[in-house]
């Protein structure tokens, strides 16, 4: 498969097929991929949960406030 202008691309055939160096290749990306896939999600899983602290905390010190005026109004 040409490129355009006539260069070729090493990576496939004339006739359009992909070189197994081209496939070993893609293969090797994706796996690649899916090695660091468990890697994101758990860096993923921690921020949430850093944010759902950060949440939960700013909630507790809404509502705590709320008491202490509520308190001050008696």
């Amino acid at each position: 498969m040409g490129k355009p202008g006539g260069e070729s691309d090493p990576g496939w055939t004339t006739d359009g097929i992909p070189t197994f160096s081209k496939v070993r290749d893609r293969i090797a990306a994706k796996f690649a991929v899916a090695i660091g896939a468990p890697e994101t999600d758990v860096e993923r899983a921690e921020s949430l949960s850093l944010e759902q602290q950060w949440e939960n905390r700013a909630r507790a010190a809404r509502e705590r406030l709320e008491q202490i005026k509520g308190l001050m109004r008696k």
